[in-house]
């Protein structure tokens, strides 16, 4: 084992048969931030998505919102879910950086763990996060949605081939990154300071998996694909030291759901988170 420090981080690395792979560093060098001042972030995260779609209906009513019930339904979702999506990525970043970089002084990759990383390692996370979508799958056909079940997700995606363009952007591309960076780069980390990593990976996964209720429901396939997912990023995050396993596993997860809406027009997956 050697130790390279570059910048005030440290980075270490174990050899095996196939050279070189980070491991993570120690949780004191690794989360300089408070948990509450994560979970800070978080809340200003999901806070800013809940407001936004607040003033978006808000502003429709005092519109004079015409249309029946179904219409005025996906009117509102046009608008709220890309506005609020955008709107609340925008705060969780900025929130992010300030918290790494203005309140710590930390470079925002080096002390997030996503520095540079080999690009082969990462096929691998992506093929597993897709393989567990598909478990996920196969067990909602064991286990049918109620008959009038439907996700906010596959809602949106019924309007039109822009709406599932900007679907594929937000919940294939644009969620993985932030949401591993909030969840396994800020909260995680913050949590490992004090606790083992059990305890700290269930923690996360449990809030990880609370505020995507609103997308799944009480359907159980659906939650218990999101908590395995979030608890298997947790590991990757552990296992390697880098988010770059995390990020692409959440990649191939999201993306393996949102492929049966893709080809089979709405029959849902599990909702991406």
């Amino acid at each position: 084992m050697r130790d390279h420090r570059s910048g005030g981080e440290a980075f270490f690395f174990v050899r095996d048969a196939a050279g070189s792979r980070p491991a993570p560093p120690p949780a004191a060098a690794a989360a300089p931030w408070r948990l509450w001042e994560a979970v800070t972030v978080v809340v200003l995260f999901v806070a800013s998505q809940v407001g936004l779609v607040l003033l978006v209906a808000g502003s429709l009513s005092l519109g004079g919102w015409s249309g029946g019930v179904r219409a005025r339904a996906d009117t509102l979702l046009a608008l709220a879910l890309p506005i609020a999506v955008f709107g609340s990525h925008a705060v969780g970043w900025a929130a992010a950086l300030g918290l790494v970089s203005w309140r710590h002084g930390r470079p925002f990759a080096a002390a997030l763990a996503l520095g540079p990383y080999p690009a082969g390692r990462l096929l691998r996370p992506f093929a597993a996060g897709v393989g567990m979508q598909a478990a996920v799958l196969a067990a909602m056909l064991l286990l049918p949605p109620p008959a009038d079940y439907e996700g906010t997700l596959e809602r949106f995606f019924q309007l039109g081939l822009w709406a599932r363009l900007l679907l594929v952007l937000m919940a294939g591309v644009m969620a993985p990154l932030l949401e591993e960076v909030l969840f396994r780069g800020l909260l995680l980390t913050a949590f490992r300071r004090r606790l083992g990593f059990v305890p700290a990976a269930l923690a996360v996964t449990v809030l990880f998996t609370g505020l995507h209720v609103t997308q799944t429901g009480p359907y159980p396939p659906a939650l218990g694909g999101i908590f395995l997912c979030g608890y298997a990023l947790a590991w990757l995050r552990e296992r390697h030291g880098s988010l770059w396993p995390p990020i692409v596993f959440h990649l191939g997860f999201n993306l393996a759901a949102l492929l049966p809406l893709l080809l089979l027009g709405g029959a849902g997956a599990v909702p991406p988170p």
